[in-house]
């Protein structure tokens, strides 16, 4: 069996870091359907930070912009330095130059919106398979 499919039958956990209520729950229902469970929802900084001590989720689906005081690509810098868990970016943010500077906190993957749920979906797994090849 590949490691893959261990990510595959394995219940994955994902957190949502999004302030925009309606996608939300569109992309919480879409990853349900998909057998995916989530850890949370959360719209700023802080929370998000509570959720992972609180319910240590394998995969994070993160806006680059997020209200508040710290930013998503900061917080995104804060989760990787201290937990390790790989970001998926998902966000309405299409310029060569947020792109640019985006990469610079190594997401696994940059999904624009709307995105497709296959597209989601296929994001988040080879991102754990990512983490899992390399041992993190």
């Amino acid at each position: 069996m590949t490691k893959m499919m261990n990510i595959i039958e394995k219940t994955i956990k994902v957190l949502i870091i999004e302030d925009e209520m309606v996608l939300n729950i569109d992309v919480q229902n879409s990853l349900e359907e998909m057998g995916y469970k989530i850890s949370g929802i959360e719209s700023t900084a802080h929370g998000a930070i509570n959720n992972i001590k609180n319910k240590s989720p394998n995969i994070i689906i993160v806006d680059i912009h997020l209200k508040g005081y710290i930013r998503g690509l900061e917080l995104v810098k804060q989760i990787w330095e201290k937990h390790k868990i790989p970001v998926v970016f998902l966000t309405s943010y299409s310029g060569d130059l947020v792109i640019k500077n985006s990469m610079e906190f190594e997401p696994y993957a940059y999904l624009i919106k709307p995105s497709k749920e296959r597209d989601i979906d296929t994001a988040i797994k080879i991102a754990l398979d990512m983490i899992t090849l390399n041992n993190i």
